[in-house]
Parts: structure tokens; C-alpha cells; sequence
């Protein structure tokens, strides 16, 4: 009897799991719906990774939005943002209605997942030593029409203020 209790109640606790991971993804589904409207130059996994850091963003951050008038829906664009947090980029990305290729630190490229993350982003790496690479790189993409960030600063404010430039900005 004993044992056919225990079996039970771990029946009921993994349908109790299952209910509640079913709630959790018709939440998210439900979040996605709603997610913006996709460019029709972003590949699927562009669109997938958009859409998880939308539904992230939409959960923990209020976020108002100005200005987005300002950005073409075509030709290419330049976009030159202070670094004040990680979630700078997420902002950008999710906010855009076009793609966006940001130029990131290449030491990214050692990590198996940010590896995947910046490849499926389309990110341009900078690297010290190639800095003209990132460049060239940044230049044919925005004569191509693409949008492309870059963070000017190299690295994240501690103060709110303006970092000096980098060289090669």
C-alpha cells in the first residue's frame, strides 16, 4: 500500500509540473504573439533570438519607446549608442524594425554560446589587432543598406557619463 502511495504522489506532483510548464508556454505564446512585426530580411533564427529577448524584455522592463520615425525603412544606417548597461543591446535589437549588425568584441568568438548568438546575429567582431577588418566589414554592410550599431565608448559606463571614444571609432 505504502508503495503505490508514494507512486501515486509522484504522479500527481509531475502532472502538477507538466500543468504549470503548460500555463508557462501558453504565457510565452501569448507574449509572442504580440512580439514586433519582422523585417523581411531577418533570417529564422534572427526572428527567434529577436523574439526570446523581446519576451525577456517585455517581463522585466517597461520600456517606452520615442523617435523610431527617425530610422529609414531602407538605405543604410548608422546607429551610435552610449553603452550603459548589457541590456543596451537587447534594447536596440528587439526594438529595431530592421535587422541590426552591432559590432561586438571579438573574445565573443571563444564562447560556445555567445559564438552561436553572434554568428545567428550576424555581429561584425572587432579585434584589436584587425580593427580595419571590422571596419571595411561595417562599410559594406552599410552599402548594402543594412542598419549598424556601434558603441563607440568600447565598453560599458560605470558613472552614466560619456567613456572617451576609441580609437578606430
Amino acid at each position: 500500500m505504502l508503495y503505490s502511495l508514494g507512486w501515486f504522489l509522484l504522479l500527481i506532483v509531475a502532472a502538477v509540473v507538466a500543468l504549470g510548464l503548460l500555463v508557462l508556454a501558453v504565457f510565452l505564446l501569448a507574449f509572442a504573439w504580440r512580439a514586433p512585426r519582422r523585417h523581411r530580411s531577418m533570417s529564422l533564427g534572427y526572428c527567434a533570438v529577436q523574439t526570446g529577448c523581446w519576451l525577456f524584455l517585455k517581463c522585466f522592463y517597461r520600456i517606452r519607446l520615442r523617435g523610431l520615425e527617425n530610422l529609414p525603412d531602407q538605405g543604410g544606417v548608422l546607429l551610435i549608442a552610449n553603452h550603459v548597461a548589457f541590456v543596451d543591446v537587447l534594447l536596440v535589437g528587439v526594438l529595431s524594425p530592421r535587422p541590426v549588425r552591432f559590432l561586438s568584441w571579438e573574445g565573443f568568438e571563444h564562447q560556445r554560446v555567445m559564438r552561436f548568438l553572434t554568428r545567428t546575429m550576424g555581429t561584425i567582431p572587432v579585434a584589436e589587432s584587425k580593427a580595419k577588418d571590422a571596419i571595411q566589414k561595417s562599410s559594406d554592410a552599410l552599402k548594402a543598406g543594412e542598419v549598424v550599431c556601434i558603441f563607440p565608448e568600447g565598453s560599458l559606463t560605470r558613472n552614466g557619463g560619456i567613456l572617451p571614444l576609441r580609437k578606430g571609432y
